[in-house]
């Protein structure tokens, strides 16, 4: 027979864990000083062969000194349109700031 304190364990909120881990040293991450930088940064990313065949949604993560701390594929869809999970995208944000 259950008790009642295993009965409340669902009161209990479950602990999500993320991880982000970084092979890149801070000092060697790009440095966005003007959208030039982000264009250049954009291009190198970006594979050129297919940027016209389908949409695509991509975020760039910047940490307060604007230095990059990735890019993130949201979405990849067809030439009409890319939906965006909005739960991924700040599921891939939150992981960066904790």
């Amino acid at each position: 027979m259950k008790t009642i304190k295993d009965k409340q364990d669902w009161k209990i909120a479950s602990e999500i864990e993320l991880i982000y881990k970084s092979k890149i040293k801070a000092s060697e991450r790009p440095h966005i000083t003007s959208s030039s930088v982000v264009y250049k940064l954009a291009m190198e990313i970006w594979n050129l062969n297919k940027i016209d065949f389908f949409e695509q949604f991509k975020i760039l993560l910047l940490n307060q000194s604007n230095k990059v701390l990735g890019v993130y594929e949201v979405a990849s869809e067809g030439i009409s349109g890319a939906s965006i999970d909005l739960r991924l995208l700040f599921a891939v944000a939150l992981r960066l700031l904790l």
